[in-house]
């Protein structure tokens, strides 16, 4: 019995000292666990804190977009008035070689002026056959003097209707307060009939001079204005009696900030203004010209194509300027010369002329005459429709 005791003693001994070693390894494991936790919470903390930092950077960064956008629309504005500063400075630095040149071509009007009125007087003794001699335009390129030439051709025009008997002209008056009057229409001329023409646009038109045709041509410029400011001036124009044909040159000034589709929508107004205040009245648009100042090129190419695809729908006609390239630029590579007016004022002329051959009636007797106008008041539609064609 003492040995079972025994060894019974020295059981619970050797399983109190296993407990107490059991009760050692967890408390380790516990100290363990709690540095695990304290690791894990620690880099809670760093998360959460890089988490915080990145938010507000993500926030700074949709703050600098918005404030980029707003810079790209500021720079873009800048840019617009920088280029037409940039124009501007061009065109002043040009104002000597303008001038130099403008002295040399007025000499040149006037020394063309005096073979002129040479020509006329030796022509006045053939009066019958002048009778029937094709219109013809006299170019200017000196708009500083435009004034002066233009009186002299004015007499010598007067001069030769006297000698020929012609019909009396059509008049323009200009009242004190700027607004333009045109007197009279088109009237027949030895069976033939002659139209009223009015010619209407921008600077690229000022050096044409209306007041040696022998046709009834009448010019309106705007110079430096858009096609929808000549639109709105327009409408200050007296016009007692309306035009017969009406050629419109407008856009140069459109094409430096406009896209192609915008200043064909500004000279799409313009050519609608005008149709609907001469309604019976044949319409021609002429087509931008080039120009060497900037470089507009492909807006130029893509304006002219809306405008042709304009003139076939609304049964305009279309002027073509494809001829008149940068030998056509006087110094401001932006005006014309001698050589390009003169090509532009053929265009017009061409234009003219074909009016006046549709427009004959030739040696129809008076009865016939009569009865197509009466035929054309009760027709209009169908009598314009044929006039486009």
């Amino acid at each position: 019995k003492l040995d079972a005791l025994a060894e019974e003693i020295s059981t619970i001994k050797e399983n109190k000292e296993n407990a107490a070693y059991g009760i050692l390894i967890l408390e380790e494991t516990v100290n363990d666990l709690k540095k695990e936790k304290y690791e894990l919470n620690r880099e809670n903390e760093d998360l959460k804190e890089k988490n915080k930092n990145l938010f507000q950077s993500l926030s700074e960064v949709r703050a600098k977009v918005i404030e980029l956008q707003d810079e790209k629309s500021s720079l873009i504005t800048a840019l617009k008035l920088i280029q037409r500063e940039t124009v501007s400075l061009a065109e002043k630095k040009n104002i000597k070689d303008l001038e130099s040149e403008n002295k040399n071509l007025r000499a040149a009007a006037r020394t063309l002026y005096k073979k002129t009125l040479i020509r006329a007087t030796e022509k006045s003794e053939n009066s019958q056959k002048l009778k029937n001699s094709k219109n013809q335009f006299e170019v200017l390129s000196v708009s500083d003097h435009e004034e002066e030439v233009n009186k002299s051709a004015s007499d010598l025009d007067q001069s030769e209707a006297r000698q020929h008997k012609d019909p009396v002209r059509d008049t323009t008056t200009i009242s004190k307060d700027g607004k333009t009057s045109i007197h009279e229409g088109g009237k027949f001329k030895d069976g033939k009939f002659q139209p009223n023409i009015l010619l209407i646009g921008d600077s690229m038109i000022k050096d044409i001079n209306p007041h040696l045709s022998k046709s009834s041509v009448r010019k309106l410029t705007y110079p430096g204005k858009r096609a929808e400011e000549i639109a709105n001036e327009f409408q200050s124009a007296h016009v007692h009696s309306p035009p017969t044909e009406v050629i419109i040159h407008a856009g140069t000034n459109n094409i430096i900030t406009d896209s192609s589709k915008e200043c064909f929508d500004n000279i799409q107004l313009l050519s609608s203004r005008i149709k609907s205040t001469f309604k019976e009245a044949r319409i021609a648009i002429s087509s931008l010209i080039t120009r060497e100042d900037i470089d507009v090129t492909l807006k130029t190419q893509k304006t002219n194509e809306l405008l042709k695809d304009l003139c076939s729908k609304e049964g305009y006609t279309y002027i073509e300027n494809g001829n008149i390239d940068a030998t056509c630029l006087n110094g401001s590579k932006l005006h014309l010369n001698a050589k390009g007016s003169a090509l532009l004022a053929v265009h017009f002329i061409k234009f003219i002329r074909g009016t006046s051959s549709r427009s004959s009636d030739g040696g129809f007797p008076k009865e016939l005459r009569q009865l197509g106008e009466l035929l054309r008041l009760i027709m209009p539609q169908t009598s314009k429709k044929r006039t486009h064609r």
